[in-house]
């Protein structure tokens, strides 16, 4: 799909605005997705419930072709480390754009600051078990 978002520079700002979301989006729901899985839940009802409801996001939203994209990034690491490093990069110019009209984003601060090794590696085990589950 093709949509004019605006001007010149819109459309990298729409890109980076729908990133700050969507990088965040990922560690959060594999961490809540384990929880759920190691208190017994099974993780297809767990989905469809989430999917219902108000914790519903794309990961949810598309699970068949989550679940495959999440098998993916656990089966190999590689493929994790490019994620995160072109996540941390898009929010690195998320933060220059806040910068450039002068406007605070401490959330995204705090994401920047997350991504880090023990980050990572949380996310891995997050994987493992969901991956474990399917």
């Amino acid at each position: 799909m093709v949509r004019h978002v605006g001007g010149p520079g819109a459309g990298i700002t729409v890109k980076l605005v729908n990133n700050m979301i969507a990088v965040q989006m990922l560690p959060i729901v594999a961490e809540a997705l384990r929880v759920g899985i190691a208190h017994g839940m099974d993780l297809a009802t767990l989905v469809d419930v989430i999917r219902a409801s108000s914790g519903n996001t794309w990961i949810t939203e598309k699970w068949d072709q989550a679940r495959v994209f999440l098998q993916l990034l656990s089966a190999d690491p590689a493929q994790l480390d490019s994620l995160v490093a072109t996540g941390r990069k898009d929010l690195e110019l998320a933060r220059a754009l806040c910068a450039d009209k002068s406007q605070g984003a401490p959330r995204l601060e705090q994401a920047i600051a997350t991504l880090d090794e023990r980050a990572v590696e949380a996310l891995r085990a997050d994987l493992a078990a969901i991956v474990a589950s399917t």
